[in-house]
């Protein structure tokens, strides 16, 4: 199969710089497996992987990583879930503290080259911060990820935020990737598409994959 990434070129027009993207749709659609056959395509290119979930316990991002294990040089996990039930490891930092976030965020990118970073998923920490501490966290984040040379995507579920927070975010990312789902005779369809992606050229058709042992393109 081929690789993610270079999946991506055909979308991209040869392949992502170094930007920061938002990766926007419906709940269900798959954007946590998307961005986790991207990382494992990020590190089949001898890359660095820092992965911040929210939404589930490490192991099983551990157990989908094939035995990878947290901390080391080519991927480390940030345990953002943890937190809300006073298990996991320890100082796992919580949602509700952009500052003690940021600086776990920085203490694992630090010292690494060719990074991603992936934030899955922002729809989890909103509710839990004012719109305006949501807003500087997003936009510091960006631009601390950038000073570091590293590459990002953040998610987000499609109408999780109400319509100036999703602008903001809409703006403020070098691009935007977008997936959606269709019904059709054969079943559940799935199509990504670059809305936006700032100074380089891009495709902005719907461009169908399948997820089965990773993501290909049909």
């Amino acid at each position: 199969m081929e690789n993610l990434l270079d999946s991506l070129k055909p979308i991209a027009k040869g392949g992502l710089p170094v930007e920061s993207y938002l990766l926007i749709g419906p709940p269900g659609c798959g954007l946590s497996t998307f961005l986790k056959h991207l990382s494992k395509s990020w590190i089949e290119k001898k890359g660095n992987v820092v992965f911040l979930d929210t939404d589930k316990y490490p192991e099983e991002l551990k157990k989908f990583f094939s035995g990878r294990v947290y901390g080391s040089e080519t991927l480390s996990i940030i345990d953002a879930y943890s937190w809300r039930f006073n298990t996991g490891w320890t100082e796992t930092p919580r949602l509700d503290s952009p500052t003690a976030l940021a600086m776990a965020i920085d203490k694992e990118i630090d010292g690494k080259a060719n990074v991603l970073f992936v934030f899955d998923s922002l729809t989890t920490m909103l509710p839990l911060v004012s719109v305006k501490m949501f807003e500087s966290f997003v936009h510091s984040s960006i631009g601390r990820l950038r000073g570091k040379s590293a590459t990002s995507f953040f998610s987000l579920a499609d109408g999780s935020v109400d319509p100036a927070t999703e602008s903001f975010l809409r703006s403020v990312f070098d691009g935007v990737f977008e997936i959606k789902l269709e019904n059709s005779k054969e079943g559940l369809k799935r199509f990504l598409r670059a809305f936006s992606l700032k100074g380089t050229e891009h495709s902005t058709n719907w461009n169908e994959f399948r997820i089965n042992d990773g993501i290909e393109f049909v």
